[in-house]
């Protein structure tokens, strides 16, 4: 049976008065060694008669200065309620901007899964509540995506099944999220996508941009016979009409990298107007022709015009990530120079580039996307990079005799480093 939080110390949370904290902690009262409050009800009406942690309660309370307080005073932020959730469980369900990276800093395991009824992850939290704040936030620091939780199913599942947004699903696929990951049943995201009527029909075809495929679950029923169960007339609108290849094999054909460096007029045109359908078609049958010079490959066209799905459908078939323009960019380079350093899609987009380039590709001057992110001031974009693989120092990697010297913008607290010893924090 755990200790039991002093009511001075459960007082001065509920409170927010971090004065009264402080003298409590002054008084003996502990904070760090895994004491539960007494059942008590806190802020929501489904928690009722709970024991909670110091940081859980903090949390519960969303008050951030609090949470500051308690943390910095050294509560455990491993310690679950009474309910078995975390502090990062409850942040991440209910969307608290700012949260997930304050107990990331105070050394929060961002894939501890809690033990009540449901045994997910802070992410698969984030999915099953919507929460796109905190769920960007959990990636953004190094949060596993296809991690089985309940039931064996990743957060992209969890995700579609109980709510089914848009842009909760574009997030995950965007960070790698696999649209065909099973549970221990069997099911997929496409399964959950059939069996809930309110699933978004933006998300079901972004499932489908991304390769998810029929299947069978451990009872022999595929997506469309869950869906005739469940009366769910959208699935089938959507699927019916989404133009997959019959055969998902052929659409991979174009990962060879002596096609990757060409890209058709006709496919430069599917780009730039945004005809996914069309692209999907050309990629299938092998259409390539001599690349324009002004756009490189058909990668580095889908960045120029800013076609997020484009991008997201060449990188997953491997076209374009190892190609370089006329002066040694990549396109990971190209985007690093049109990105917005403070648009999440830009960011999520620059992962996805990255997860499918040479992170340490040097152009003509000799200078890395991470370089080059560095020194136009992009520092989000300096802190994604690093946690994909890149490096700021080139050491040990090609160097151009002629390579222009140029002074970058300091970045506070990083030095010359590769990745391995970079957790994804400035210090």
């Amino acid at each position: 049976m755990p200790s039991t939080l002093s009511p001075r110390l459960v007082k001065a949370i509920a409170s927010g008065d971090a004065e009264a904290l402080r003298k409590a902690i002054e008084k003996g009262d502990s904070i760090s060694d895994g004491a539960l409050s007494e059942p008590m009800k806190v802020v929501d009406s489904q928690t009722r008669n709970v024991r909670e942690s110091a940081a859980t309660l903090a949390v519960k309370f969303e008050n951030m200065e609090m949470i500051c307080a308690v943390l910095d005073a050294g509560a455990n932020v491993h310690v679950q309620n009474s309910t078995g959730d975390t502090p990062a469980s409850i942040a991440a369900y209910r969307n608290l901007p700012g949260v997930i990276p304050l107990l990331y800093i105070h050394g929060s395991d961002l894939g501890q899964v809690t033990t009540g009824n449901l045994h997910h992850t802070p992410l698969a939290w984030a999915a099953w509540n919507d929460s796109v704040v905190s769920a960007f936030e959990l990636l953004s620091m190094g949060a596993a995506v296809d991690v089985g939780c309940h039931k064996g199913r990743a957060a992209l599942a969890w995700g579609i099944r109980q709510d089914g947004s848009e842009a909760m699903t574009d997030l995950l696929l965007s960070y790698g999220a696999n649209p065909n990951h099973a549970g221990d049943q069997g099911t997929t995201a496409l399964h959950c996508a059939a069996t809930n009527k309110e699933v978004s029909p933006e998300a079901l075809a972004l499932l489908l941009d991304a390769g998810a495929l029929s299947s069978h679950d451990s009872e022999g029923k595929d997506p469309a016979a869950r869906a005739t169960e469940a009366g769910n007339t959208t699935f089938f609108t959507v699927f019916n009409a989404h133009p997959t290849c019959s055969d998902p094999k052929t659409v991979m054909l174009i990962s060879d990298p002596a096609h990757s460096q060409q890209v058709s007029e006709d496919m430069v045109e599917a780009i730039e107007s945004g005809s996914l359908q069309q692209l999907r078609t050309l990629c299938a049958f092998k259409r390539p022709l001599p690349q324009r010079e002004e756009n490189g490959s058909a990668l580095f066209a889908a960045v120029n015009s800013r076609n997020i799905q484009a991008i997201r459908l060449l990188t997953t078939l491997g076209i374009g990530g190892q190609d370089t323009d006329r002066i040694g960019d990549t396109p990971l380079h190209r985007h690093v120079d049109l990105m917005n350093d403070t648009d999440r899609r830009d960011i999520v987009t620059l992962r996805t580039i990255a997860q499918q380039s040479h992170m340490r590709a040097q152009n003509s001057t000799g200078m890395t996307a991470v370089r080059r992110a560095q020194c136009l001031g992009k520092f989000a974009a300096v802190s994604t990079l690093l946690s994909c693989g890149g490096m700021l120092s080139t050491q040990g990697v090609r160097q151009n005799a002629n390579a222009k010297v140029i002074n970058p913008l300091p970045l506070p607290g990083v030095q010359e480093m590769e990745v391995a010893s970079f957790d994804g924090r400035f210090r």
